[in-house]
């Protein structure tokens, strides 16, 4: 992939126990190069992105809400009322309450500040969300497209909770401003597809109001505002669980340019506590030789071997299709395939040996996920070290900034690439 520009999207997955980032984060081209900064006060998160669902029940929390149809007509949801049932037919949506029944092509519900829209998707557990949620009917058949609009310092603290386990006050002021830069990069991005960023790792863990832990949003609050820029422009925000000890470049595992402030960081074992320091994934011969002849539709006979960076992360993979043919791929390709199949403790990261014993496959690793930018468990180890947050980003972001919203000329914030 190229680096001109970029977004982040989800597409590997990390394992438990959840602290620290979930998800690996892979380069795309952007279409646009600066943020509006008119319009980052708040934000649209598409919901269930992972599971789209054909219905949801809807309750109000603690407060009046407003269900609103298109057309005008509403129904009021109070506290204590049963559950509001949402659900598709055809391409409208039909919203019942009791005797009352809303059909339409678009579902509006409204809640008053500090009222929480409490929904349940089959899969889910409950979830509060503050703002408003606008439901269509999806592209996918039967499919529910829902969009909660919440303000951008209530995203945050969501996202602090969900991507983060620690109770680190600096670890969590990390996890804030990192969010929140992110956030406002994939504004960029967004434009026509109804949404800024989705509610999973495809972009950042958002489960809403995280009513049992009130200090995530204090900790969004405490850091208000305040962004990551390189030479006065908005950083690509890349983080990951679990660096092994040692960050990566994004020229390393995405290719394209180097980009100044991802460069390789020793982190001198600040991960070190995390269950992912170091792990050993073992599979069969047949089964891991199946799972490359299926993704890449032909036979594989065997890994013949891997080229490493200069820190020893998978770059390329070698594979041997017959004795006389070979075929090369991608690191990140060829780990893709692996956690497709196998789930989300097999390929870690992308920094690994193999060893072959009979017939299994066995790979030693580091850390988890592609392993640019912050080091999530690193952010935890140095806090507790005593050290702050602004100095942890700084020390994981190489000659950044930490910038004030509220104090940035001009309409438009460029992105840094």
């Amino acid at each position: 992939m190229f680096f001109p520009a970029l977004i982040l999207l989800v597409t590997l997955f990390a394992g438990s126990p959840h602290k620290g980032r979930s998800a690996d984060i892979s380069p795309e081209i952007s279409r646009h190069r600066s943020v509006n900064l008119s319009r980052v006060d708040s934000i649209n998160v598409l919901l269930f992105h992972e599971q789209t669902p054909d219905s949801v029940e809807l309750w109000s929390w603690n407060g009046q809400l407003t269900v609103m149809a298109k057309s005008g007509k509403s129904i009021k949801i109070r506290p204590g009322q049963p559950a509001v049932r949402i659900y598709r037919m055809g391409r409208d949506v039909i919203c019942e309450s009791g005797l009352n029944r809303l059909v339409t092509n678009r579902l509006t519900i409204k809640a008053p500040p500090d009222t929480l829209i409490r929904i349940k998707a089959a899969g889910y557990p409950y979830r509060y969300y503050r703002g408003s949620v606008k439901i269509t009917a999806s592209g996918m058949a039967r499919a529910l497209h829902i969009v909660n609009k919440t303000g951008l310092e209530d995203y945050v603290g969501s996202v602090v909770g969900s991507e983060m386990d620690f109770r680190n006050i600096e670890a969590l002021k990390v996890q804030a401003v990192i969010a929140r830069t992110y956030a406002l990069w994939h504004l960029s991005v967004t434009a026509g597809t109804g949404y800024d960023v989705s509610d999973n790792t495809q972009n950042q863990i958002y489960k809403g109001d995280l009513i049992m832990k009130p200090y995530c949003r204090q900790v969004a609050l405490a850091t208000r505002g305040e962004i990551i820029t390189w030479s006065h422009r908005l950083i690509l925000a890349a983080y990951s669980s679990t660096c092994g000890g040692q960050t990566a470049s994004n020229q390393t595992v995405w290719g394209g340019k180097a980009i100044p402030y991802l460069k390789p960081v020793k982190d001198n074992g600040a991960c070190a506590d995390s269950p992912h320091y170091r792990w050993t994934f073992r599979i069969s011969r047949d089964s891991l030789l199946g799972a490359l002849h299926h993704a890449l539709r032909g036979p594989v006979r065997d890994i013949a071997g891997l080229d490493t960076s200069q820190y020893g992360r998978i770059t390329y993979v070698h594979l041997e299709i017959s004795p006389e043919q070979h075929r090369t791929i991608k690191g990140t390709l060829f780990r893709k395939i692996l956690l497709d199949q196998f789930g989300e403790r097999s390929l870690e990261s992308n920094w690994y040996s193999l060893q072959k014993e009979n017939n299994m496959y066995i790979f030693h690793g580091r850390g988890m996920g592609h392993g640019v930018g912050l080091c999530q468990w690193g952010a935890r180890g140095l806090a507790l070290s005593g050290w702050n947050y602004r100095d942890i980003l700084r020390f994981y972001y190489t000659g950044v900034k930490i910038e004030e919203l509220d104090h940035i000329k001009g309409k438009y914030l460029p992105l840094a690439y």
